[in-house]
């Protein structure tokens, strides 16, 4: 049934034909035979539903109309009659509409989201599927067995391929799609295993599945934006997905080439031209983009802002006061975070890090801008 709505899936099948290859001879036909018209069953039976509830044998092929909770009532944005026309317009999220997947053989970003497929803050499959370890522990390589994490790494790498900026499906479960890849590694388990394991695992996976465990029913997004499964550890200590457009944050263009994406929810947008907001005494996590190489990047603070500025453990001083109030830091930049392409361009992008604080600052939003470096010294030449 999931390969109806993503074909990748049909990779799993070839462990389980593998299975019934070794049974005996005599029963080798039935075995091959009862599985594969089995799957066919099962496939022809929900394509017929799919077709008569969307017009098309696949979820994907008919348009899927949502509706987002800020839509919902009391406070509807547009009026039922005007509901097909906006479907219409804005396309039907469908993996068969033009562009929607858009494959990239790109080996630099490959391994970014080979790295983020593992251990990323928001889909890493370790950190969040943890337990998975036990089925290699008890792994055994009869009727087939071997071959399971073999489909399982295919499906993975099809997905990485196929939907580079988005291969964990944009959910807040760790990696979306990786579910249905998950139950497939526990057929891996073929003897015992002892219970220490299982305390051991339990144990390192707690960091970072404290919050499910504790809130497993809870809204997937937090006040803040952010997931609710993500703990503190989690984001101290694992890496941010650069490549994934539908990771949290909010992203806008900060003017002079620049792109910056909000990983802080003490952090907001102020308006258009790349204003933003910190709240005062807080601390601020920004990713900056640009398609050249950064030395260094200028805040631009209001009035309200001290003349101290700490970015890494760093205080710098200001590098101009302004007639106007505003305040001006140069905050040197380390090197980069990553360098690939990003979702809307085939060309890299130098992605930074940017941790920053006021120490001082008032208890109230302080605006402020990220703008490129530049000689502030303006020369006039006359010929």
């Amino acid at each position: 049934m999931a390969v109806v709505f993503r074909p990748v899936y049909a990779v799993l099948l070839l462990p389980a034909l593998l299975a019934a290859r070794e049974a005996p001879r005599r029963r080798r036909g039935p075995a091959l035979l009862g599985l594969v018209l089995g799957a066919l069953t099962i496939l022809l039976f929900s394509m017929g539903l799919q077709w008569l509830a969307g017009g098309d044998p696949t979820g994907y092929g008919g348009q899927r109309q949502g509706i987002y909770v800020r839509e919902s009532f009391p406070e509807v944005d547009y009026p039922a009659a005007r509901w097909s026309d906006r479907v219409a317009r804005q396309g039907n999220a469908s993996w068969l509409q033009a562009e929607a997947v858009k494959p990239q053989l790109n080996p630099k970003l490959a391994g970014w989201n080979l790295a983020y497929f593992l251990v990323g803050r928001n889909a890493g499959v370790l950190p969040y599927f943890l337990p998975v370890i036990l089925g290699f522990l008890a792994f055994q390589s009869d009727r087939g067995r071997w071959a399971i994490p073999i489909a399982v790494a295919l499906a993975a790498l099809a997905f990485i391929l196929l939907r580079p900026f988005n291969f964990y499906g944009g959910g807040a479960l760790g990696n979306r799609y990786f579910l249905p890849l998950y139950p497939a590694l526990w057929f891996m388990a073929a003897r015992p295993v002892r219970a220490a394991w299982a305390f051991a695992v339990a144990l390192l996976a707690s960091p970072f599945l404290g919050p499910l465990w504790t809130h497993p029913t809870a809204y997937p997004l937090g006040d803040n934006g952010e997931y609710r499964l993500v703990s503190g550890i989690a984001q101290r200590w694992l890496p941010y997905e650069t490549t994934q457009s539908s990771a949290p944050g909010q992203e806008l263009s900060a003017g002079g080439g620049l792109w910056v994406k909000v990983l802080s929810h003490n952090v907001w947008s102020a308006g258009r031209g790349g204003r933003l907001r910190i709240a005062g005494g807080s601390r601020g996590e920004l990713l900056v983009g640009s398609p050249q190489p950064l030395d260094a990047v200028h805040l631009e603070f209001d009035q309200q802002a001290p003349t101290r500025l700490e970015v890494g453990g760093n205080e710098l001083r200001p590098l101009l006061f302004k007639s106007n109030g505003y305040v001006l830091f140069e905050v040197p930049l380390e090197r980069e975070r990553a360098v690939h392409p990003l979702w809307w361009s085939p060309y890299d992008y130098h992605l930074y890090s940017l941790d920053f604080h006021l120490p001082g600052a008032p208890a109230a939003p302080i605006g402020f801008r990220v703008l490129p470096a530049r000689d502030l010294i303006q020369r006039r030449w006359e010929g």
